[in-house]
């Protein structure tokens, strides 16, 4: 057993030796790569690895990487009769590929086409040739640009798992007739059919010598495990000279040996999936059945971010992931802790920046664990609730609340945020302290060695609009400005906003006001008022009660509620940051 699999091994360092003919670095000029392919480009694996591995190993070295592979598509142009049940032809990459250059404007293009190109059918010299006019098509639509093209083969096909035995055959003549254009057209080809199918070959042959039948590299004979990606992935970093890949026995095992290197791979995979799904839209392909993914400038943004924690993780820093919270006395404190059940946990693995002495003193702010906040009247807000579920769904991130409140406050007047940074002289007194408490914060955590990533804002507040018709009816007015304002004050990354109902008692024209404002802003309503990244969350359900002492009680969420109110915009928060 151990001579076999010794025997393997020899097989795969062959394979790695094979990958250091004909590499070439990347240019300084390059600045954005793009992957060009069908579905296995589309599925991302091979692309992120390749960027991840390039990220940590060159982190001085920065390059825009956009996947804009297809499912389905063919450079041949043909497509077999009843592709996808009868629902649609093959995409054709002639249809599309103008505008992905134009929008895109790469630098360095891999294009790996072959594996539908064929139509999995016995090989035809009519097909063949047809699949060899778009490959010399594509060559030169992209050489005219000023790109530099690599071509990849396509990878290896499974017969065995398909019942379909010749098609693999036709995959290899393919393959041959694009390793051939080295010499022949000198051009830059990596040849990925052959390492995968030496591969696939090695674990069969063990297999079959211990009547087994258990290796595959794709379920389906096509679409390859993550190991038929890093395969490919290899195949594509030694060939740009990337020293040390060919002995990279995995993506992960790699990551592993790099500080934060798993993480960072995670980060770089949900960029590019992101951007994949945002270039796609952007470019109008028209493959039915993908998802939509973000307006490109949205996408964008989000990109941002994730790049600066990636960055603050190549540079061993800890990200804290910061949530803001604001409003009025309901965001500020009413549920009391006495009352919390036993379900309802604090956890103290999360940091809270808010003032830890009654509404009555001075603020004093600074950095704690997960606490009530509210000074002596022991109450807590939101956070509690909010922290709770944020937590479950990241257990080993570091969860940063930074909260300022006040109560009885209007948005009109008091969260005023004024026309940008510059027009203080009409910024609310509460926007003001809220402004400086974000400020003060972001500081206190950097010098504490973190990165801080603003991931969300939840705000609770509406009463104090509620008392006069003037202040009510421009609510929606004012809350569309408020966020718009926020996200331009801390920074242009739209993050999340969402907020609760605002408490509908008593019902009148002014409350109704209120709500029907706060139900257009969010950004699903399609109103005028409606904006980007705004999500408002039900509170109507949640039972309410009387503060004591205070004749306005009906306007308070009690313990239960209070809690309920966090964990629901939690909820929202984790959905909409794709948690």
């Amino acid at each position: 057993m151990r001579k076999d699999i010794c025997s393997a091994l020899v097989v795969l360092m062959c394979i790695s030796l094979s990958l250091n003919t004909g590499a070439q670095d990347i240019a300084p000029k390059v600045k954005t790569i793009l992957f060009l392919g069908n579905s296995i480009t589309w599925m991302g694996n091979y692309a992120n690895d390749v960027e991840a591995w390039i990220t940590v190993h060159y982190p001085n070295r920065h390059f825009d990487f956009i996947n804009a592979g297809v499912p389905s598509e063919t450079v041949s142009g043909l497509s077999e009769e009843g592709h996808a049940g009868g629902q649609f032809p093959r995409p054709d990459l002639h249809e599309r590929l103008q505008r992905v250059l134009n929008q895109i404007k790469p630098d360095l293009v891999f294009a790996c086409y072959g594996m539908n190109d064929g139509i999995y059918k016995p090989f035809d010299t009519e097909r063949f040739q047809k699949f060899k006019d778009g490959i010399y098509w594509l060559h030169n639509e992209v050489v005219k640009t000023g790109a530099r093209l690599i071509h990849l083969t396509p990878p290896v096909y499974d017969g065995k798992i398909t019942g379909n035995a010749y098609y693999d055959g036709v995959l290899d003549r393919y393959t041959d007739w694009l390793i051939s254009l080295r010499t022949s057209a000198k051009w830059e080809v990596i040849d990925v059919h052959y390492p995968m199918k030496k591969y696939l070959q090695a674990h069969r042959e063990i297999d079959a010598k211990y009547h087994l039948d258990g290796f595959a590299l794709a379920e389906d004979g096509v679409h390859p495990y993550e190991i038929g990606h890093w395969i490919i992935a290899k195949q594509i970093l030694v060939h740009l000279g990337c020293k040390g890949a060919a002995e990279c026995p995995s993506i992960a095992r790699d990551m592993a040996t790099v500080p934060n290197g798993l993480q960072i791979l995670k980060l770089v995979t949900e960029r590019g999936n992101m951007m994949r799904d945002a270039w796609l839209r952007s470019t109008k392909h028209k493959r039915p059945g993908l998802p939509e993914g973000l307006p490109l400038d949205e996408a964008l943004e989000r990109a941002a971010e994730l790049s600066r924690e990636i960055n603050a993780l190549l540079h061993d820093k800890k990200i804290a992931e910061v949530y803001l919270l604001a409003g009025d006395a309901n965001a500020a404190g009413t549920g009391e802790i006495k009352a919390l059940a036993d379900t309802m946990k604090i956890n103290g693995d999360v940091m809270i920046f808010a003032n830890t002495l009654s509404i009555k003193e001075a603020p004093t702010y600074h950095w704690t664990t997960l606490q009530q906040v509210y000074g002596n009247t022991s109450m807590f807000g939101p956070e509690l609730g909010f922290a709770s579920k944020i937590k479950a769904v990241i257990p080993n991130a570091q969860v940063a609340i930074i909260k300022h409140t006040g109560a009885g406050s209007n948005l009109y007047k008091d969260w005023n945020p004024g026309a940008d940074k510059q027009d203080l002289v009409h910024w609310g007194a509460q926007f003001k302290l809220f402004i400086k408490t974000v400020n003060d914060a972001i500081n206190s955590l950097r010098a504490r060695g973190y990165e801080p990533v603003i991931k969300g804002m939840i705000w609770q507040q509406g009463e104090g609009d509620a008392v006069a018709d003037s202040s009510s009816t421009q609510y929606g007015a004012n809350l569309h400005r408020f966020i718009a304002r926020v996200h331009a004050q801390i920074r242009s990354t739209l993050f999340p906003f969402v907020y609760g109902y605002a408490y509908p008692q008593p019902v009148n024209a002014q409350t109704r006001a209120i709500t029907q404002a706060e139900r257009d802003v969010d950004q699903d309503a399609g109103t005028a008022l409606s904006i980007k990244r705004a999500y408002v969350v039900q509170t109507s359900d949640i039972v309410s009660t009387k503060m004591q002492g205070n004749s306005a009680g009906e306007y308070y969420f009690d313990t239960r509620s209070t809690w309920l109110l966090g964990a629901r915009m939690a909820e929202k928060m984790n959905a909409v940051n794709g948690k």
